[in-house]
């Protein structure tokens, strides 16, 4: 695959929210603009992502007035409206509230489900249970273990992820971190998504049933 193409089907979100000093509305459209698509379809897009995170009341509000769960998700929507291949996530729930950790959580599965890879960091070993398909466990930034999620939280094959389990989820962890893997494909016509905030369904175009 050419480089540029890569590029063009990966999207990355950092662990602390970086938003333009704009609108809600304007931080979704920017990638679509860099796009080129025409102002109907990312209007259409924009007005779907704003429901689905919540944020449609506040779509001509600064992003920088926004709580912190708020800012994630808009930038988590942000990365995920251009519809990319593969989404890098570092660390996307650190800091945040057990609400914004669900509603994140739901999006991300939704993401899978509709097709794309995530490749995400977390020192959280519950969210990496819930949600991983495969783990590469880092030990002072050497990778120390790599297997499939059920593998991994199983039977620990590494010495450092043994150690792990037996400091309690996460106590004295801070030089550790799992990579997690998702990308479980949709499996059926009946793709499992939308079910998240104010949202009885999806912003992510729809398959149509074989008649």
């Amino acid at each position: 695959v050419p480089s540029q193409t890569a590029r063009d089907g990966q999207a990355y979100v950092f662990q602390s929210p970086i938003m333009l000093r704009r609108s809600v509305r304007a931080n979704l459209a920017y990638p679509l603009q860099l796009l080129g698509l025409d102002k109907a379809d990312i209007s259409a897009r924009v007005t779907k992502w704003a429901v689905r995170i919540g944020l449609s009341a506040a779509l001509y509000f600064p992003a920088l007035n926004l709580s912190g769960g708020e800012q994630q998700k808009l930038a988590l929507a942000r990365a995920l409206i251009r519809r990319p291949n593969t989404l890098f996530l570092d660390d996307p729930c650190a800091n945040l509230d057990g609400s914004s950790i669900r509603e994140i959580e739901e999006i991300l599965r939704e993401a899978v489900q509709a097709g794309a890879q995530i490749i995400m960091t977390t020192h959280d070993l519950g969210q990496a249970r819930r949600l991983a398909d495969h783990v590469v466990f880092l030990n002072k930034g050497q990778i120390e273990e790599q297997a499939s999620a059920t593998a991994f939280f199983d039977a620990p094959g590494s010495v450092g992820a043994s150690a792990l389990f037996k400091w309690r989820y996460g106590k004295k962890i801070l030089l550790l971190a799992i990579l997690l893997v998702l990308s479980t494909k949709p499996n059926s016509e009946d793709v499992r998504v939308g079910k998240g905030v104010n949202s009885g369904w999806s912003p992510y175009p729809q398959k149509k049933k074989n008649k």
